[in-house]
This record gives structure tokens, C-alpha cells and sequence, in this order.
């Protein structure tokens, strides 16, 4: 799998009472290298994918990583931080991460 933190920052990290890592992106707009490795432990599915064009099989490795163990902030902070590293912005069937999240939120993905 191509280096997800290749153009990554680091600007620290912190965690929430949620078990929740952040920040997810600098203030520069890059992903957070700091936190690269508590997403990949919190969302291995998600993180295994090489990069993909595919929103299908990202939602079911999303979907997977949720049902397992998951928390809406912390599968929603994993999706970010592979939105901003992969580009999915490039792609019109992803969801931004604001949508994606809301859409976690009312149980439209992940039923």
C-alpha cells in the first residue's frame, strides 16, 4: 500500500474520553502523521485498502471496522484522515467527510 503519511504533517496528538485521536489534519490542510498509527489500529479494514476508487468497497470496510469496534467519531476521523491522504475528492460517489458523517449519524450507511 502506498505511504499514507508521505505528505503528512504532524502537529501532535491528543485523545478524547471517546478513545478518539486528533487532530486528524494540520492546520496546513495535510493529514496529522501523528495519529497515522492509532487510526490504522482503530480502523484496520478501512486502512488495509489499497488506494480505491470503489465507494462500495470503502463503505463495507467501513462498515466492517464500525460494527467490530467502532464509535461514530472514531470511524468518521478514520474516513477523514483517508479522504485527505487518498483524494476520495477527486471522486463524485464519495461522500465529504461532513456528509459522510452525517450520514453515519442517521444510520444511512452501516445499518
Amino acid at each position: 500500500m502506498p505511504s499514507l503519511t508521505a505528505q503528512a504533517a504532524s502537529c501532535g496528538r491528543e485523545q478524547a474520553q471517546d478513545g478518539s485521536v486528533g487532530p486528524v489534519t494540520c492546520d496546513d490542510g495535510r493529514v496529522n502523521a501523528a495519529v497515522f498509527a492509532d487510526m490504522l489500529a482503530m480502523s484496520p479494514r478501512l486502512f488495509a485498502l489499497p488506494r480505491v476508487d470503489d465507494w462500495s468497497q470503502v463503505q463495507g470496510a467501513v462498515c466492517a471496522d464500525y460494527r467490530e469496534a467502532g464509535t461514530i467519531p472514531i470511524t468518521s476521523d478514520a474516513y477523514t484522515y483517508r479522504y485527505i491522504a487518498d483524494r476520495w475528492s477527486d471522486f463524485p460517489d464519495f461522500p465529504t467527510p461532513d456528509a459522510f458523517n452525517m450520514n453515519l449519524v442517521n444510520e444511512v450507511y452501516c445499518k
